[in-house]
């Protein structure tokens, strides 16, 4: 797939906005950041005094381009708005590995906490047998 890698600059104060995208038209993305309100380039766009530009393209995946963006995010990094890094050197399947790690973790503690309370009910309530001073049987 072709992805477009786009930066939009602020001419008030020269901050910008790196992108990618994989629209044919560049414009449709750029409408995209103007009006939702969760964008961060849409700090941009209130000055209106603004132009965008493609910068790169790229036939490959998508990760392919989230690398590519990334170069330039670091290269315009002294202006730059992007709250997110678009690329942080894992792929997809590592990504999806990872979430199936701290999937364990989470079943890891449900599991530890019925082993403890079957030693003698909730943590919560003070009948618990884990909570028992040892000194008293010395």
């Amino acid at each position: 797939m072709i992805y477009k890698i786009y930066k939009i600059v602020d001419n008030t104060n020269g901050n910008t906005y790196i992108g990618n995208t994989n629209s044919k038209r560049l414009c449709e993305r750029i409408a995209h950041h103007k009006y939702r309100k969760d964008c961060t380039s849409r700090i941009i766009f209130l000055n209106k005094d603004y132009y965008y530009e493609q910068i790169d393209e790229i036939n490959g995946t998508k990760d392919d381009a989230r690398k590519l963006e990334q170069r330039y995010m670091d290269q315009y990094k002294d202006n730059l708005i992007n709250k997110q890094k678009a690329w942080v050197g894992l792929t997809k399947k590592e990504y999806d590995k990872l979430q199936n790690k701290s999937e364990y973790k989470i079943n890891y503690r449900k599991r530890k906490y019925a082993y403890e309370i079957s030693f003698g009910g909730d943590k919560r309530n003070n009948n618990n047998l884990l909570f028992i001073d040892t000194n008293l049987f010395n």
